[in-house]
């Protein structure tokens, strides 16, 4: 299946192309491939999509959880933001975290992961695992997440 907004991703390659175009340290995403991009992107999109969003799905055939009813207050952009789009947030999330599995390509696969490590005199212990969405991503996200922020605003139409 090609990748296609609305249906597998949340955004697409060009979009993605973009957003991160001015961003420091990308370059995982710009040397890539048109296939291992459309493949981040659509992995991306299927990690977010799993969240518990506010609002309710637009459709209730919809394949993914946004576009949504209701309306939120963005402070990014300082005014109430309808959910019937994908929201920018979500995008540049998705951007963001797709370009993040690029750089660790590994993330997903369990199989890698230590407890505890001893090198001689030097011991690692309770080491965790590299989080899969990491904080820039969950920064952007969380206001429209339903326990993501007190202080957001929303209502359904």
């Amino acid at each position: 299946m090609p990748l296609e907004v609305g249906t597998n991703t949340f955004v697409s390659v060009v979009r993605v192309d973009s957003l991160l175009e001015y961003r420091i340290d990308a370059e995982e995403w710009t040397d890539a491939v048109l296939a291992r991009k459309e493949k981040a992107a659509a992995t991306a999109t299927a990690i977010l999509n799993g969240m518990d969003w506010l609002g309710v799905a637009a459709e209730q055939s919809q394949s993914l959880a946004f576009p949504r009813e209701g309306t939120y207050y963005d402070s990014l952009v300082g005014a109430n933001v309808q959910l019937s789009e994908i929201p920018l947030r979500i995008e540049k999330g998705t951007s963001e975290l797709a370009l993040h599995l690029l750089k660790n390509e590994d993330l997903l696969d369990e199989t890698g992961s230590v407890d505890d490590i001893e090198l001689g005199p030097i011991k690692l212990k309770d080491i965790q695992d590299p989080s899969i969405i990491p904080h820039n991503v969950y920064k952007l996200i969380r206001p429209l997440l339903i326990r993501g922020n007190s202080k957001l605003w929303w209502r359904a139409n």
